[in-house]
């Protein structure tokens, strides 16, 4: 299975991609590198990025968008002087053998309280084809994420084991 997210932070979905994992299923999932960047304090994302890394997952990857929109603003008439701007993974999508969820909801606690909407998709062969490798593209132009970059970010926060007791225990890795 794979799973693209901007954010998330739901509990209930890591639990269930670790689950699957440990049925032998393959699970990917490309996260937004700015938003759940391992130097900033989102450590809600971050203990579940943990979590599935440390927990088996091996394609997570940290997946940015185009590196200067500057251009796609120029086109478009825009003034664009300011330096910085860069575009995101912004995919919100989960895809199980050849059903696809496609949707404006982020995978979080707080998504649960938003008006939004999804929709699933049965793919044909050539649909899954595409998906596929448009997820390839993606997820091979990131950065994987590491356990113990990981927990050391959290750790230089004062962020341990013990703050979340999902985590206590969750990893050989120190």
């Amino acid at each position: 299975c794979v799973l693209f997210a901007y954010t998330f932070d739901r509990t209930q979905l890591v639990n269930k991609l670790l689950e699957v994992k440990s049925n032998g299923a393959k699970v990917r999932v490309g996260i937004d590198c700015e938003r759940c960047n391992l130097s900033t304090s989102n450590f809600l994302q971050k203990r579940q990025l943990y979590k599935l890394v440390s927990g088996g997952v091996e394609d997570v990857t940290l997946i940015r968008g185009v590196p200067d929109v500057r251009e796609e603003y120029r086109a478009d008439g825009h003034d664009c002087s300011s330096a910085g701007l860069q575009g995101i993974q912004h995919w919100k999508t989960f895809r199980l053998r050849n059903y696809l969820v496609v949707g404006s909801a982020n995978w979080t606690t707080s998504s649960r309280c938003n008006v939004e909407t999804s929709v699933l998709l049965c793919l044909s062969e050539q649909g899954l084809a595409a998906c596929r490798a448009r997820e390839e593209v993606h997820c091979n132009s990131g950065i994987k994420a590491e356990a113990l970059e990981i927990k050391a970010s959290l750790r230089s926060k004062g962020i341990t084991e013990e703050s979340f007791p999902d985590l206590a225990g969750s990893s050989q890795v120190d």
